[in-house]
């Protein structure tokens, strides 16, 4: 779109340094920060924070793929 992070934190009344964080993964987008960039861009706050769960749950499967991969599926034995 062509926004420098500076712009879009001056445009939506953050630090700077926020905005850096979130886009070097290293900060969660919050609701606060979901609700402004939702007034910004016209949509939903749902969909940021939707794109933040998608993202956690992204990093925690590549962190503990081979642990997942050991959990055996409930089988029910009472049926």
């Amino acid at each position: 779109l062509g926004i420098s992070a500076y712009r879009l934190s001056k445009d939506i009344n953050i630090p700077q340094t926020r905005t850096s964080q979130i886009l070097k993964g290293k900060r969660r987008v919050t609701a606060d920060t979901a609700l402004r960039l939702s007034s910004y861009f016209g949509n939903s706050a749902k969909f940021w924070l939707g794109l933040q769960d998608d993202y956690d749950l992204e990093e925690g499967l590549l962190a503990k793929r081979k642990e997942f991969e050991e959990i055996r599926p409930f089988e029910d034995t009472a049926a």
